[in-house]
C-alpha cells in the first residue's frame, strides 16, 4: 500500500508539503489504446490518492483548462491541506478539467512553490505534463533558480506520452532540485510513475546493512565536448552508457548526464577505479565511444573527454574567386546567390540516406573521423559534390568549389535601348516550353547588370523582354572551364541555326549530367564516382 509506504522511516521525521501540477492543455485529448489521456490521468490520480496515507498535506494545481492560447491559464483548485480532506476534492477537481489551452508549466511549478512558501518550508512538487514548455519560459533556469532559494525544494516529473527528447526538455526541473523523472507511455505506467513520484521517503541507512566490496568509489565528474575548445556537452545533447573493461555495464544509478549551464560540466559518476568505456551519443548527429581511468586516490576525478573531429568547408565560386556563405553576391535569378551545403556518411561505399547536416553558413561541423560526400547547391543553378575524409583527434579543412562562371547577360532594343522587363532563361538541351534549368533576370532594378553563375558547358539562352514573343533571342552560350567572366550584350530577334540545334542533340553534347536537389535543384556536371 502506498499509505505505509509514504511514512518517513524515520520517528518524528516531518514530511514537505507536496502540490500537484497536472496538465490541462488541449493535447491532453490525445488518444493512448483508445482513451484520452486526460481520461486515464483523472482515473489513475484516484487511484493513486485513494491509498495516499491521511498523514500527509497535499493540493493540487492545473494549467491549460479554462482557456484557448492563455500563458496565464494557471489555477489553485485545491490548496495543501491534509490529505484526510484534499484527497476527495483534488479528485473531484481532475474529474472536472475540459483540456483547451497552452502549456506554462513553468510559471505552474512556480505558483506550486511559491503556494507552499518554499523559502520557508520543505516544499516538494509533482508535475505530471504530456508536452514541453510552450509560453517561452526556461524550466531549466527555472529550477536553478528554485533549488538556490528555497529551503529544501524537490521537484518530481512524470512525462506521459512524451519523446525521450521532450522528456529531456524537462527532466531539468528534476535533475537539478534532486528529483526524479519518471516516463510514462500508458495507464499502467502512468500508474506506477505516479506512485513512485509520490513514494520517494527518507530512509533511514546503517552501515551494517552493506559488507564492502572492493576499493572505494571516486567521485568522477566529466567534461564532454565535440572537440578539444569546443563549448561543454551535456543532457540535452548527449546520451552516455558507460562499461567496465570486462564489458560489465555500469549501474545506471552509478552516473548521471548535467546540465552544463547549472554545473559548468557534462556528468557526474561515482565509479570505483580502474577502465572504463563510455559509449556516446551525440544525439542526432553521431556515435562516439572512448575509454578513460579513474586511478586510485581520494577527492573528485576530472575526465575531460573530446569525441570527434572537425570539417571546416571552405567556399569557392571557382579556384579564382572565394564565396563568403554568409555575404552573397548579388544574382539575376535571386538578389543573392545564397547556397546550400549537406553533409553525408559514407560507410562501406554506401552513400547515407539522410544528411547528418544541413547548412547554408557556418559551414564548420562536429563529426567523427571518416569519409564524407559534400553536396550543394548555388543559386538554384548549379549543383555540386565531393567526396572528403575527415582525419581525426583535429580539423579537416577542405576546399569547395561550385566550378562555375559569371555570365552577364544585357538585352537590347533594335533603337539601342534596353529591353523592357528583361527574362533570361538557360537549357542544356534544345528549347520546349519550361524544360529550362536556371532563370531570372539580367539587370537589378538599380540598373546593374547581374551575373548568373553557370557550370562549364554548352547552353541555349533564350533572352529578352517580358512579352516581346519573336522579338526575343535565342542563342548558343558557350562556358569554357576559364572562369573567366562572360559579358553579353544581345539583340533582337536572334535564332539557333540548324546546326547548332542539329549538335545539341548528338552524342557529342554534353548536357547536364543529372539534376541535383540539395533544398533547389541545380544542374549537376560531375557527380562523384
Amino acid at each position: 500500500m502506498i499509505g505505509s509506504n509514504l511514512a518517513y522511516a524515520q520517528d518524528g521525521a516531518q514530511q514537505s508539503d507536496l502540490m500537484i501540477v497536472l496538465d490541462g492543455s488541449g493535447s491532453m485529448w490525445g488518444q493512448i489504446d483508445g482513451r484520452t489521456k486526460i481520461e486515464i490521468a483523472r482515473e489513475t490520480l484516484s487511484q493513486v490518492l485513494e491509498e495516499t496515507t491521511t498523514e500527509m498535506n497535499i493540493g493540487m494545481i492545473a494549467y491549460g483548462h479554462r482557456e484557448r492560447g492563455a500563458c496565464g491559464d494557471i489555477e489553485l483548485l485545491v490548496p495543501v491541506i491534509p490529505a484526510a480532506q484534499s484527497v476527495s476534492q483534488i479528485i473531484s477537481a481532475a474529474s472536472n478539467l475540459q483540456p483547451k489551452g497552452k502549456t506554462p508549466l513553468s510559471d505552474a511549478v512556480r505558483m506550486a512553490a511559491e503556494t507552499m512558501r518554499y523559502t520557508e518550508n520543505a516544499a516538494t512538487v509533482v508535475l505530471v505534463t504530456d508536452g514541453i514548455e510552450t509560453c517561452n519560459a526556461d524550466p531549466c533556469a527555472l529550477a536553478s533558480e528554485l533549488e538556490a532559494a528555497g529551503i529544501d525544494f524537490t521537484a518530481h516529473v512524470v512525462g506521459f506520452g512524451l519523446s525521450a527528447d521532450e522528456g529531456q526538455q524537462v527532466q531539468c526541473l528534476a535533475d537539478i532540485t534532486g528529483g526524479a523523472y519518471f516516463s510514462a507511455s500508458d495507464a499502467g505506467g502512468l500508474q506506477d510513475a505516479l506512485t513512485r513520484a509520490l513514494n520517494r521517503p527518507e530512509i533511514a541507512m546503517d552501515d551494517s546493512d552493506f559488507t564492502p566490496v572492493g576499493p572505494e568509489p571516486r567521485n568522477v565528474e566529466f567534461f564532454i565536448r565535440d572537440t578539444a575548445n569546443d563549448p561543454i556537452l551535456g543532457i540535452r545533447e548527449l546520451t552516455i552508457a558507460i562499461t567496465r573493461a570486462d564489458g560489465t555495464p555500469v549501474a545506471r544509478d552509478d552516473y548521471s548526464l548535467n546540465y552544463p549551464e547549472a554545473s559548468d560540466l557534462s556528468a557526474t559518476a561515482s565509479l570505483p577505479p580502474g577502465q572504463y568505456t563510455a559509449a556516446i551519443t551525440r544525439i542526432g548527429i553521431y556515435e562516439a565511444s572512448v575509454t578513460f581511468d579513474v586511478p586510485a586516490g581520494t577527492g573528485t576525478h576530472l575526465v575531460d573527454l573530446s569525441l570527434s573531429a572537425r570539417l571546416v568547408i571552405n567556399t569557392f565560386l571557382n579556384p579564382a574567386l572565394p564565396l563568403d556563405t554568409g555575404n552573397p553576391p548579388a544574382s539575376s535569378v535571386k538578389s543573392d546567390a545564397w547556397s546550400y551545403y549537406e553533409i553525408y556518411a559514407i560507410n562501406d561505399g554506401d552513400i547515407a540516406e539522410t544528411p547528418l547536416f544541413e547548412a547554408y553558413q557556418d559551414l564548420d561541423f562536429a563529426l567523427p573521423a571518416g569519409v564524407y560526400l559534400i553536396r550543394a547547391n548555388l543559386d538554384r543553378t548549379t549543383s555540386a559534390e565531393k567526396i572528403v575524409a575527415v582525419a581525426p583527434d583535429g580539423i579537416t579543412e577542405v576546399d569547395f568549389s561550385f566550378d562555375v562562371t559569371r555570365v552577364f547577360v544585357e538585352a537590347m532594343q533594335t533603337n539601342g535601348q534596353r529591353v523592357e522587363r528583361q527574362t533570361t532563361y538557360f537549357y542544356d538541351e534544345p528549347p520546349s516550353g519550361r524544360n529550362y534549368f536556371a532563370s531570372g533576370g539580367g539587370v537589378a532594378s538599380n540598373g546593374d547588370v547581374t551575373p548568373f553563375y553557370l557550370p562549364t558547358g554548352r547552353f541555349v539562352m533564350n533572352v529578352g523582354g517580358e512579352g516581346y514573343g519573336a522579338r526575343r533571342s535565342e542563342l548558343i552560350v558557350d562556358v569554357t572551364g576559364d572562369y573567366a567572366d562572360i559579358r553579353l550584350v544581345v539583340g533582337e530577334g536572334a535564332t539557333l541555326s540548324t546546326d547548332e540545334i542539329a549538335f545539341l542533340t548528338s552524342p557529342d553534347h554534353r548536357p547536364c549530367a543529372t539534376f541535383l536537389r540539395v533544398k533547389y535543384v541545380g544542374c549537376l556536371m560531375n557527380p562523384v564516382p
